[in-house]
């Protein structure tokens, strides 16, 4: 007997000193972290040994916290469902406010590899996310149980509620309820699941030091916040809660959860992952893929594909805020102009404005803008982006888009359950509406745009139609938007100063702090609080901006947006936001561009050279290196900083900045084509375009955690230079490739594996590697300066060869009039693809022959890479037609002067064949 307490003594304490499961019960803020107001909410009291940084000493006891099942699990028509009664134990856990009782967890199989569940209040209707609204495949049911690759299971040898998702094919746990914690409140909803294996990425945007996750009891919050990119666990602008997991066998899944309050995001060492919101409903979609870039596909295939640029915004773009006058930004394009510095997009801040107003520029000192876009566009195929922010000034009585924005009743409301002696109104506004009044960049208090109102959206498009007829800009970027607010004054209420204890609150507890107060309305009817749809700001206005963009120009154009959600990616490109110009920057840089691109925004880049506090000549060399190859590559910076534009540096002495941003550019414009068919296959068939490695390589360990390399695509390998005084990048090129270095000259990698590779360049571009089996189109002209130049046109089919035996490399060429709105969902396109095979034969195929244009490709030369110092000659034919060939500096060359006209393009199966011996 006294063997066996001893036993249960031993085990007891072993579950005490688990440290890797905690769910913290550290759940609201009028909490007192004591032993007594812990074990009041039924949670459990443990101080960890010494050494055990951010464990939990008080945590949630899972037999008391939760759900039982009400009935049995009932099959419907889509899934399952089942009733949830909440546990007597689990009702002292919150003590500001009641959890919710009754429940309904119900489950809909979508697709063969995607599951939807939710939970859901059984009695009351709660917000949820209208987004899904607009979303893909949501009418869609796999009722073929033997079709899903997935099933889902209720625990039901036990009352407590505990499900499953499992990968049927090796019994993998998607999703794992069993470690408990379930809660679901008023203000306060959670769930918990095990986690698959440690290699996790994804939910965001932070600052996350590393790609793959710190498991060691990490919390993270998501709520768009205006704040500069900060070193640390914040929230910052955008909200995009989806996270993938690469299983131990290469396979994967990515889960998102489409909620859009408020919520924190907290991983424990078991592996498991904790997310808590402050609203709305659980409602989870989960993707089972094959591996990590199908995760992404299928991620997509339901938010909506990224948008294509147009060609042009795939060239290098130019701003700064602080230019004074129209003569200060003449003078940087005449600069960089005479340095040769490759430029298309050039940029204005809100310098340009009026009193800082929307839709109005500067007649004073910004006179001639308007002719200087004009002129810049003729001479130079410039093409402009102006800024706009989403307040408009209330108290000018000359403004008339205030005017005609409140007689149409377009703006943001207070609810009308917050007194007017509350609202703190300015005194020289009308308040005859209701209008909630902020502060932001205009001279007096201004109102915000409701976009959620069909009304908004038609004044809005007519106010950017209207502008653009005075300043004819090409794109937009729509900034401030998450949205900010200088006057953040707010009456007190659970909304604005919500119970709950998360790290999206500021050090006053206030979740509006930098933003418009949570008590506002939104919607037609006011259907929408503020507090809800927060997250959803940006998004609206991005969809707005587009077809702004679309309707005014007749073109593609872009939208460039700071604040981001669940599915802006069809709308908008993203930059990373104000970042600045220090070294840890540029690395967290590269984790945030592949991050945004697993949230389906692939274009994205980062501020070059860093956009607060003065940059310095070695990182902004190092900068350029790695911003040429951000998919959208923009140099940007803040007023009071140093001009750090590429071709200032000669004047002060440094020319190595400016030859290295030259060459790099030079680079990527040469890979233009090979980067805009990235783009194609992004929003035909939801790729990434900036690539971790180990979506290439998810069996290859040693790649799941880097993080200072990427691809763009599978073939194109860059390893830049990210850390002060680096004189050479420790890079690691997989075993099972073939790789070729790009510069100074194509050629067999000599070592693969982890590889030492010296600063042989230290103006060129970063090293890069193409991958063998790559068939890349690159532009002949090294020297380009602007993507509308004719010789942008004429390209060289580089091929490096692969081990495979029987195909030696492959490719494709996507073609289309290059800013035509939706070329690809209106089949107004060319695809090229091609081919090489160990009989010395490469295949170029049509396989969409949809563009009517009249400029086509036309390759200059076929580059067979590494084919040996060969003496004898070689021979080749075009379609039996010789054609000159010979072996150079251990390539082999074959000039073809082929183009593609449409006679060619207009055969659906075309063929052309070139042999070589």
């Amino acid at each position: 007997m006294k063997l066996l307490l001893l036993l249960v003594l031993v085990f007891s304490g072993c579950l005490a000193d688990n440290l890797n499961n905690r769910l913290d019960c550290y759940i609201e803020n009028d909490f007192k972290i004591t032993e007594q107001q812990c074990k009041d909410r039924g949670c459990i009291w443990n101080i960890p040994h010494t050494g055990a940084n951010g464990v939990p000493i008080c945590y949630l006891d899972i037999k008391q916290v939760g759900y039982q099942m009400a009935g049995a699990v009932k099959k419907t028509d889509e899934g399952q469902e089942v009733d949830l009664q909440l546990k007597d134990t689990a009702k002292k856990t919150l003590k500001s406010m009641p959890s919710i009782e009754s429940l309904k967890f119900t489950v809909k199989y979508m697709t063969e590899n995607i599951v939807r569940f939710t939970i859901r209040d059984a009695k009351n209707k709660r917000y949820e996310v209208p987004v899904q609204q607009v979303f893909n495949l949501m009418d869609k049911v796999e009722r073929d149980e033997s079709k899903r690759r997935y099933s889902v299971d209720v625990r039901t040898d036990s009352k407590d509620f505990q499900f499953t998702i499992t990968r049927k094919e090796t019994k993998t746990k998607i999703f794992d309820t069993s470690i408990g914690g379930l809660v679901f409140a008023d203000q306060f909803l959670q769930i918990a699941t095990n986690l698959a294996s440690k290699n996790v990425y994804g939910l965001g945007e932070n600052v996350h030091q590393t790609l793959r996750h710190d498991l060691n009891y990490k919390n993270w919050p998501l709520f768009a916040n205006g704040r500069p990119l900060t070193e640390g666990n914040f929230n910052e602008y955008g909200v995009h809660p989806f996270y993938t997991v690469l299983e131990s066998d290469g396979k994967a899944h990515g889960v998102l959860f489409l909620n859009s309050n408020a919520m924190d995001y907290t991983f424990l060492p078991e592996p498991a992952l904790s997310i808590k919101s402050m609203g709305g409903v659980l409602d989870f979609f989960v993707f089972l893929g094959d591996n990590p870039e199908h995760v992404i596909q299928l991620y997509t295939s339901v938010i909506g594909r990224s948008t294509l640029p147009p060609f042009w915004g795939l060239g290098y773009q130019l701003c700064r805020y602080g230019w004074k006058d129209t003569q200060s930004v003449k003078e940087v394009i005449d600069r960089n102009l005479k340095e040769k510095v490759p430029l298309d997009v050039m940029y204005v801040d809100i310098d340009y404005m009026d009193r800082f107003e929307d839709f109005t520029y500067d007649h004073g000192a910004f006179a001639g803008l308007p002719e200087l876009f004009q002129s810049t566009m003729t001479n130079n195929n410039f093409h402009w982006t102006v800024i706009l922010d989403p307040i408009i000034e209330a108290n000018n009585p000359k403004y008339q888009s205030f005017i005609d924005g409140y007689k149409d009743d377009v703006f943001v409301k207070w609810s009308k359950s917050v007194a007017v002696k509350d609202r703190h109104n300015p005194a020289d506004v009308p308040t005859d509406k209701d209008t909630y009044y902020g502060r932001m960049w205009p001279h007096g208090p201004a109102a915000f745009p409701d976009y959620f109102k069909n009304i908004t959206d038609l004044w809005w498009r007519k106010q950017i139609k209207d502008f653009h007829a005075a300043l004819p800009f090409d794109a937009l970027w729509i900034d401030m938007n998450d949205p900010s607010n200088f006057d953040d004054k707010c009456p007190n209420n659970t909304l604005d100063y919500p119970p709950i204890r998360s790290d999206s609150l500021s050090n006053t507890k206030q979740l509006s702090w930098g933003s418009i107060c949570m008590t506002t309305t939104h919607g037609q009817d006011e259907q929408y609080q503020h507090y809800d749809v927060h997250d959803l700001y940006a998004l609206y206005e991005a969809i707005s901006t587009q077809k702004a963009i679309h309707e005014t120009t007749g073109k593609r154009g872009f939208v460039l947006s700071r604040t981001t959600y669940v599915s802006s990616g069809r709308y908008t490109g993203h930059w990373l936001g104000d970042n600045y110009a220090t070294w840890p920057m540029i690395h967290h840089s590269v984790v945030g561009m592949l991050e945004f691109n697993m949230f389906g925004v692939n274009y994205v880049g980062s501020d070059i050279c860093g956009f607060n506090d003065n940059t310095t000549p070695q990182l902004c060399r190092r900068w350029h290196q790695l911003g040429a190859f951000y998919p959208f590559a923009r140099n940007h910076n803040e007023k009071s900083a140093i001009d750090q534009d590429p071709a200032v540096w000669v004047s002060r002495g440094h020319p190595e900045v400016t030859e290295a941003a030259r060459n790099s550019l030079r680079l990527r414009y040469q890979l233009i084509h090979y980067l805009y068919t990235l783009f194609y296959r992004s929003q035909a068939f939801g790729d990434t375009v900036a690539r971790p490695m180990h979506h290439e390589w998810p069996r290859d360990v040693v790649t799941h955690d880097i993080d200072t390399q990427f691809l763009w695509g599978r073939d194109v390998l860059i390893s830049p230079f990210l850390f002060e005084n680096q004189t050479e990048v420790k890079a690691y090129l997989p075993a099972s490739e073939r790789w070729y270095e790009v510069k100074p000259h194509l050629n067999l990698a000599s070592h693969v594996g982890h590889v030492s590779i010296p600063d042989s360049q230290p103006n060129g571009p970063p090293p890069i590697h193409f991958r063998g089996g790559a068939i890349i189109p690159m532009v002949v002209d090294e020297e380009l300066i602007s993507t509308s130049q004719p010789s942008i046109n004429t390209l060289n089919l580089v091929v490096v060869p692969s081990n495979d035996s029987q195909v030696v490399g492959r490719g494709e060429l996507f073609w289309d009039d290059r800013e035509g709105i939706d070329t690809i969902g209106g089949n107004k396109y060319n695809l090229y693809t091609m081919a090489t095979y160990a009989n010395c034969t490469m295949v170029i195929t049509v396989d969409k022959t949809g563009y009517t244009g009249k400029v086509y490709p036309k390759i200059s030369k076929v580059i067979v890479v590494n084919t040996g110092a060969q003496v004898d000659p070689v021979n080749a034919t075009l379609d039996d037609k010789e054609v000159s060939a010979k072996h150079v500096n251990g390539n082999t060359e074959i000039t073809l002067a082929y183009n593609m006209y449409p006679e060619y393009a207009g055969i659906v199966r075309m063929r052309r064949i070139i042999r070589s011996q």
